[in-house]
């Protein structure tokens, strides 16, 4: 871990020490082993506040802390100083303006244009704040962060490592949410799937789930979670209407099953004990006719009328083929029976 910025240390200190003497202080909080390596091998500078620039919100789908977490973080900043130092990537931010949404602002207020942060936007902005303080506007230490710098053109390739290192450093240093969770999984899965051609997914599994710190079930019921639940249901797990076990069981429910319970009994999802019950007599290869007889839904009588259809003979063969078409898209008809001649 890096020698930590103390009130009234002068950075020479830091900016003076060896890449070798480095190795064995900074330990940076990233998965992959590769840039975790990379970032072993430089050398901590010190940035200006005023020369940094935040990464595109595309990139950071992280928020900025909350306003009880960030006094914290400054309380820290003041009284031991930043234990970890952040990673930029020298680059003059106008050359990478194609890369940020249009009209897009900065949303942690940094004014610079020549380092990009990777890691460390909210203990740069900790700082920041710090500064702004009357009782710390003059002192040194809070004019600047200190820094891991890469120096590489701008490429395809470097873009992927940029989101990689924003999404590992924030994923281990902070308390996750199921949905950053999920999202952390499949950016693994996705980063195996083009650096990696026909790997043994078993393997693949054994390696994200060491890499997030997670068992391979976890990763497991994550990645089913993602497939196969219902979008909307997967929301209220994330908003924490439902619990994740509830809804990796509901993700068992075929894709019609889950959007009429959305649908017509949201009262399920709301009342932990209509769940419950619901989870206690359902069984995940019912149909909707099913599920609507254990929850006592008595079924709408449907009413046919005949019709009669004349068409002209050279068009009937046409007629026939749009009437089947038009039949197999009610799909719902295959549930409350045939009143279909032909």
């Amino acid at each position: 871990m890096a020698t930590p910025r103390r009130k009234g240390m002068a950075m020479s200190t830091i900016t003076n020490k060896t890449s070798e003497m480095l190795q064995a202080e900074i330990k940076p909080q990233i998965v992959d082993e590769i840039i975790k390596e990379e970032l072993n091998q430089k050398m901590i500078v010190d940035i200006s506040l005023d020369d940094i620039y935040s990464a595109p919100a595309a990139w950071n789908e992280w928020n900025r802390l909350p306003e009880d977490k960030l006094v914290q973080l400054c309380e820290s900043l003041v009284e031991i100083g930043m234990q970890n130092p952040c990673v930029v990537w020298r680059i003059d931010k106008e050359n990478v303006l194609s890369l940020y949404n249009p009209g897009e602002e900065d949303t942690y207020g940094f004014q610079g244009d020549k380092y990009m942060i990777l890691s460390g936007h909210n203990r740069a902005f900790a700082t920041k704040l710090i500064r702004a303080t009357v009782e710390h506007s003059d002192d040194e230490e809070f004019q600047s962060i200190p820094c891991l710098v890469y120096e590489d053109k701008l490429s395809d390739e470097f873009v992927e490592k940029d989101k990689q290192i924003i999404d590992d450093t924030n994923y281990l240093s902070r308390y996750k949410t199921p949905k950053e969770t999920m999202r952390a999984i499949q950016k693994k899965l996705e980063q195996n799937s083009s650096r990696y051609q026909d790997r043994n997914v078993t393997k693949v599994t054994e390696n994200i789930a060491k890499a997030l710190n997670l068992n391979e079930k976890s990763i497991r019921r994550y990645t089913k979670l993602n497939k196969d639940l219902n979008p909307l249901i997967l929301q209220l797990m994330f908003d924490e209407v439902i619990s994740f076990n509830d809804a990796y069981t509901i993700s068992e429910f075929s894709p019609s099953v889950q959007q009429y319970l959305y649908d017509e009994r949201r009262d399920i999802f709301t009342n932990k004990r209509n769940m419950k019950k619901f989870l206690k007599e359902a069984t995940s290869d019912m149909t909707i006719l099913e599920i609507k007889e254990i929850l006592n839904i008595p079924e709408k009588e449907t009413k046919f009328e005949k019709i009669t259809v004349s068409v002209p003979a050279e068009h009937v063969d046409a007629f026939n083929k749009m009437f089947k078409e038009w039949k197999s898209n009610l799909g719902h008809m295959s549930e409350i029976g045939h009143g279909f001649e032909e």
